[in-house]
């Protein structure tokens, strides 16, 4: 008898041991499953918010078409300890493109975001829907001298091909909290939704 109720008793606990974990397990599972939709609301609400900072946002800068690709470089100031400009980026790689001759030209650029993941080829025409052109190079490297902390936040292109060594590239302003980086990148493939398009309307041109 006494055998039969220490079984008993050892069963009791068994179970009530069980029943605390099944407790235990289903609290986390909810916790889980609420922190989880916390994460996507907070994840949606981030990328609306980048959407809406990208779309609403418009540059001023001043291209000086008297620079040359290394004085153009110098001015976008790659000097922190971790910047780097990529050694494929030489005047004899990179050709500049003069808007109307020599001089300084205004221009207004707006950093705009691809709504879906596409080919490089389609891009012009998505930026030419909107009023767009792609920015030139000069222009790219006027954007990073005037604005060098946006690089941090976005990566940045002008989706504009250079053909080096045989081989098409894209230039890109990049970076994170502690680097910026002027680089290179295979213009091939397929963009994702997240990348960035520097895109020119020109309001003013005067020659010096």
């Amino acid at each position: 008898m006494d055998k039969n109720i220490k079984i008993e008793r050892t069963l009791t606990a068994i179970l009530a041991v069980l029943v605390i974990f099944f407790c235990v397990f289903l609290m986390e599972t909810n916790a889980f499953t609420k922190l989880r939709i916390v994460t996507i609301n907070n994840q949606s609400s981030s990328n609306e918010r980048y959407a809406r900072e990208i779309e609403n946002s418009v540059y001023d800068i001043t291209v000086n078409h008297n620079e040359t690709l290394s004085q153009m470089i110098t001015s976008a100031k790659y000097t922190g300890k971790n910047d780097f400009v990529s050694e494929l980026i030489t005047p004899a790689n990179i050709p500049l493109y003069v808007s109307g001759g020599k001089g300084e030209e205004k221009i207004q650029i707006s950093l705009i975001k691809l709504d879906k993941a596409m080919n490089n080829s389609d891009i012009p025409s998505f930026l030419g829907n909107k009023g767009y052109r792609p920015a030139t190079v000069e222009e790219l490297l006027a954007f990073s001298a005037k604005y060098p902390d946006m690089q941090k936040k976005y990566f940045i292109t002008n989706i504009s091909p250079v053909t080096i060594a045989g081989y098409k590239f894209i230039i890109a302003l990049t970076g994170d909290s502690d680097y910026r980086a002027l680089d290179v990148f295979t213009a091939h493939g397929v963009w994702e939704n997240r990348t960035v398009i520097a895109g020119v309307k020109i309001v003013e041109m005067k020659g010096i």
